[in-house]
């Protein structure tokens, strides 16, 4: 008998309904790129992508994300 696969934190965490535009720490370094990680160093050192704290919990705005992401786009000139 198989057992059920269990699921990442990512997809356990999707599941839960945080409110919607909103993203936990894992849903964000997924959607951004990088590693929880470096958005908690980033945290730590008071830099990176803005963020909610809601007690222990870490909340990251989707727009914010691709706000912060926008201004680092490099358009590289044509030929």
């Amino acid at each position: 008998m198989n057992a059920p696969a269990r699921k990442t934190r990512f997809e356990a965490s999707a599941a839960t309904g945080y409110a919607p535009g909103y993203l936990n720490e894992y849903q964000a370094a997924a959607y951004s790129g990088r590693s929880v990680a470096s958005l908690r160093k980033d945290r730590f050192e008071k830099r990176g992508f803005p963020y909610v704290k809601l007690g222990t919990r870490v909340f990251y705005r989707r727009e914010d994300i691709d706000q912060e992401m926008s201004r680092h786009l490099v358009m590289p000139k044509s030929a």
